[in-house]
């Protein structure tokens, strides 16, 4: 009985650590999974810190790149294309990196862009230009990685 409500008073204290970035806390965007299975009639939640579908499958311990802002980023975030078009739409945008070990961002293509020729695909790749990343982490060691991040843009007023 002493091991469940050791176990249990554990997991109802929490703690979310922050994004930190040359040893100081930055707000950062954090991209996670989240499944539910039931396996072996038992429900089983797992919550991962990537989207990649390989990562997912297989359960890795690999913790995605975060962007982050501040002045050793330069990434300020998300900007709607165009203000003045005449409809204004919700936008989706899937880029591919490739960020080193080091945050760096070495490539970034565009591989889709929804709805197209709405200009969401240029305000992307202009977003993260000058990004620059928490590495991804391997087994707790920073390793360079290809990533697939999706990029939300929503129309003011919507």
């Amino acid at each position: 009985k002493q091991e469940v409500q050791k176990r249990l008073s554990a997991a109802s204290d929490p703690r979310f650590i922050p994004a930190v970035y040359n040893h100081r806390p930055v707000d950062a965007i954090y991209y996670g999974t989240v499944t539910f299975a039931v396996v072996d009639g038992k429900p089983r939640l797992r919550i991962f810190s990537n989207q990649e579908a390989e990562e997912l499958k297989s359960e890795h311990d690999f913790i995605g790149p975060q962007p982050f802002f501040g002045p050793e980023s330069k990434f300020t975030g998300f900007h709607y294309p165009n203000e003045n078009t005449p409809a204004l739409v919700d936008g989706v945008v899937e880029l591919k990196m490739k960020i080193d070990a080091t945050g760096n961002l070495q490539d970034v293509k565009v591989v889709s862009e929804q709805p197209p020729l709405l200009g969401f695909a240029d305000a992307a790749l202009a977003d993260f230009r000058n990004a620059r990343f928490i590495p991804a982490f391997r087994d707790g060691k920073p390793v360079a990685c290809d990533v697939t991040l999706p990029v939300f843009y929503k129309a003011k007023g919507f």
